[in-house]
């Protein structure tokens, strides 16, 4: 990322980039003329030179002479790219923020007639201005300038020729770009175009990642765990603001073990990946199958124990009913999107919550009137019924309700009571049997006949 300085308050406007014009100056004309007959080094050096002084002078008709110069060097590419990245280097430096972004974006519409050749410039030349509008937090323009970035293989070729045939290098640079993307489109809350490219940009390519490559820390592409912590980061995300909790839970739970074992994540980022795994696992329906094995795998985390989020998803493991006072307390720790009115009028913790409530009372009575369990699970009668019916209906709930008597009647409430009755049943007569048959072994004298 190059290195900004504190915005001017001089500012450039696209008025006088668009009013400049080409006009005549022999003295700098003649100056490019007479470099472009020096030895490569040396021209490639006074580019450099141009470029700071052109800024400095802030002259923008003598700027856009320059890059037209450069683009006319048709036979020397480096040439032109060492011109046009010095002063978009300077430019970063030197300018404010308005004055960066037009200059540099008139500068990439400069490059477009040589595109095929100039691949590499251009693709320095995006993500110099990504990095602006990065600071600015305009992810959404930061994601549309890197997704103007195409034929990828050409541009990898081009900005690192002595990796062209080296395919995991590609796939991490490759990865990296369209994470970047993703992410950016996910920050600002945009999950379809999120979802598009981690689906159809990154999924595909992740497979290609070894998965015990040494990484040198001097490379200059990431390392595949860095890699796979962004693809998790990114997914769990997604899942998350799209109201996938199950999904989201075990991503944010792999990307916490992760980060532990990567070691060089902050002790305070891990425990936030932990947290948001506890958090969205408490928002899972209640129904969900890998509900349960969430709850489970988290509560046996030790540093799950001193989270805030710990006493709820305690109670919701060993299916207790959990008090209001427990989840406005859980709800103080959630994101704005987790805390979201549903059409119901229902926010997804209290929803949850009462789904939760309302099956775990289904494992302590085998019936219950509809206006206790109201008062159980701490909402109203009329909301009581209505949620337990849409549970019932879809069949996450095995009970029937009596509308005339105003009972709800737990059918895997008495299920699970019989099942236990057989059990215990069954126990008490094998230790009957364990028991006689010592007695009989060592004692046949007092066995009693059966």
């Amino acid at each position: 990322m190059t290195e900004r300085r504190k915005p001017r308050t001089d500012k450039i406007t696209l008025t006088l980039l668009v009013l400049a014009n080409q006009s005549n100056m022999p003295s700098l004309k003649q100056t490019l003329e007479t470099i472009d007959a020096q030895d490569t080094t040396s021209q490639l050096k006074a580019y450099e030179e141009i470029a700071k002084t052109l800024v400095d002078e802030c002259d923008l008709d003598k700027i856009l002479v320059f890059l037209n110069h450069a683009l006319s060097l048709t036979s020397n590419p480096e040439a032109t790219n060492t011109a046009f990245t010095s002063l978009v280097s300077h430019v970063m430096q030197e300018l404010d923020d308005d004055g960066a972004i037009q200059l540099t974006t008139k500068a990439i519409d400069l490059l477009k007639p040589r595109l095929a050749s100039l691949r590499h410039t251009e693709y320095a030349l995006r993500i110099m201005l990504k990095d602006v509008y990065r600071e600015l937090q305009q992810y959404d323009k930061a994601a549309m300038v890197l997704e103007r970035i195409t034929e990828m293989r050409e541009t990898f070729n081009m900005v690192h020729p002595n990796f062209s045939k080296d395919e995991a290098a590609y796939a991490k640079w490759y990865l990296d770009h369209f994470l970047e993307i993703t992410i950016y489109w996910k920050t600002e809350g945009k999950i379809e175009a999120a979802e598009y490219y981690l689906a159809k940009k990154v999924h595909g390519m992740i497979r290609m990642l070894p998965h015990n490559d040494s990484h040198d820390p001097r490379s200059v592409f990431e390392s595949h765990l860095k890699i796979r912590k962004l693809h998790l980061f990114a997914t769990a995300g997604i899942y998350d603001m799209d109201k996938k909790f199950s999904r989201a839970a075990m991503k944010y739970f792999e990307l916490y073990q992760l980060a532990v074992s990567m070691g060089d994540t902050p002790v305070k980022q891990c425990d936030e990946f932990l947290q948001s795994a506890m958090k969205c696992a408490v928002l899972t329906d209640a129904s969900q199958p890998t509900r349960s094995r969430m709850l489970g795998t988290l509560h046996k985390d030790e540093r799950a124990h001193v989270m805030p989020q710990a006493a709820v998803l305690e109670k919701m493991y060993m299916e207790r009913l959990v008090k209001r006072a427990e989840v406005t307390a859980f709800e103080e720790t959630l994101e704005p999107h987790q805390r979201m009115v549903g059409m119901d009028g229902l926010t997804s913790v209290m929803r949850s919550v009462i789904m939760h409530n309302i099956l775990a009372a289904s494992k302590i009575y085998h019936n219950i009137r509809i206006s206790e369990l109201a008062t159980l699970v701490e909402i109203d009668a009329e909301q009581a019924e209505s949620i337990a019916a849409t549970l019932i209906a879809e069949n996450k709930l095995n009970a029937t309700i009596d509308q005339i008597s105003g009972f709800l009647e737990f059918e895997a409430g008495a299920m699970v009571s019989k099942t236990l009755d057989t059990q215990i049943a069954n126990l008490c007569a094998s230790m009957n049997k364990v028991v006689y048959d010592g007695i009989k072994r060592r004692h046949p004298d007092l066995a009693i006949l059966k």
